[in-house]
């Protein structure tokens, strides 16, 4: 009862949330992939006559979406709301089968809705990051189960979801990688269970290349290679070195991205604290 009572009031409060910034004026990312998404329906080619510098998948998600509700507010409602909710579920289960209490995964929910729903991250917007969150959310636990199992259907979903998180976005390969070095540490030296990790490892790697070779392949057969490699590699990367603050590393990226001007300017001063008598 309690479930159905928390993933009820959770649904309830994200659909209110979208349903009251419906018609707000569209944010320029969201419009871009939708009018990129409206031209493939239309027979335009991605990269050539559309042009943009995100991996393909987001094009094809509001392309597929525009299918579903028509072209127009109606995809990013519909898009907004899904993903919303199917990382609810992947929270609550990653919550509880991390913990192994069911509390913590309701927690993990509550906590969500609040995330998913905030303003200034611009959460509510079907951008990106959203469809990122969604299939990094459920990689994220099929990898604890695979970790306490070591089963190879949960370590094919984690790969699955880890690589297609990464045609969203190319620096999501990262987190798949922290969670292995991780897992690779704490393996206390058991050749077994390191050979476990490896392994795992590896099947995750073959699961990346083989979703980033289906666009490759496509755009070297309808001789667009070099749109797409100037696109959503060499753009991005030049791109990142424009940045004064970013770099073309990706380690560097990502360790900065894990320490924003926004938290030092909290944790520090709050961290001083502890001197005071």
């Amino acid at each position: 009862m309690w479930i159905l009572g928390i993933f009820g009031a959770s649904t309830l409060w994200i659909l209110i949330n979208r349903l009251h910034f419906f018609n707000q004026p569209v944010q320029i990312d969201l419009a871009t992939y939708a009018v990129i998404g409206h031209g493939l329906l239309g027979k335009s080619h991605l990269y050539t006559d559309l042009w943009d510098h995100k991996p393909p998948l987001i094009y094809m998600t509001y392309a597929f979406a525009e299918i579903l509700t028509g072209y127009g507010q109606k995809e990013f409602f519909l898009l907004g709301i899904l993903c919303a909710l199917i990382s609810s579920v992947g929270v609550f289960y990653a919550g509880r089968y991390g913990t192994g209490v069911q509390r913590a995964g309701l927690w993990a929910v509550m906590f969500w809705t609040l995330i998913c729903s905030d303003l200034h991250l611009e959460a509510q917007l079907p951008n990106g990051e959203v469809f990122q969150s969604v299939f990094a959310v459920w990689g994220f636990y099929f990898y604890m189960v695979w970790a306490n199992c070591r089963r190879r259907r949960f370590i094919l979903s984690s790969g699955l979801c880890f690589a297609l998180s990464s045609l969203y976005k190319q620096p999501m390969v990262a987190i798949p990688l922290c969670l292995f070095g991780a897992d690779f540490l704490k393996s206390r030296r058991e050749a077994i269970d390191r050979k476990s990790v490896i392994s795992g490892a590896i099947i995750c790697l073959i699961i990346g290349l083989l979703a980033w070779t289906v666009p490759i392949i496509y755009f070297a057969i309808t001789s667009r290679w070099a749109e797409f490699y100037g696109a959503v590699f060499r753009f991005n990367q030049d791109y990142a070195n424009y940045n004064p603050y970013h770099s073309s590393n990706l380690v560097l990226n990502v360790l900065h991205a894990m320490w924003p001007p926004s938290i030092r300017q909290v944790l520090i001063p709050g961290s001083l604290y502890v001197f005071v008598p």
